[in-house]
């Protein structure tokens, strides 16, 4: 009878770490890739300014940004004169309209800024 437990105790403590052990590859062991023979293959590039120093503006992008406004502009002009020409959406319209002034506005303030700052250069 001492052997039958034992032998019913080990079944059952066999059975459960089976049981454990498939529950856990189950959930998380069988989405883990591993290899023996992997390696990382790649290039290393230097980044480095042509000149040293610390930035103290970046007024010099405002003519870019500028550029970059006015061709919003364009586009969003030339959507509108489409839209109109195919009877959309009022409301569609309507917002375009006001993407469009605000773009307008932000260029304007990019314009004065530019200005200022050209000023600003040319009385140091």
């Amino acid at each position: 009878m001492g052997k039958l437990v034992i032998r019913l105790a080990l079944l059952v403590i066999i059975a459960a770490g089976a049981g454990l052990g498939g529950t856990y590859w189950w959930r998380t062991a069988r989405f883990q890739e591993t290899t023996d023979n992997a390696y990382v293959e790649g290039d290393i590039s230097v980044i480095s300014p042509q000149v040293e120093g610390k930035i103290a503006s970046i007024k010099k992008l405002q003519p870019l940004l500028i550029a970059g406004k006015q061709e919003r502009i364009h586009s969003l002009a030339k959507t509108l004169k489409t839209l109109s020409k195919k009877k959309t959406n009022p409301q569609l319209i309507h917002q375009k309209k006001r993407r469009l002034q605000t773009l307008e506005q932000q260029l304007t303030q990019l314009k004065e800024e530019l200005i200022a700052h050209c000023k600003d250069i040319l009385t140091r």
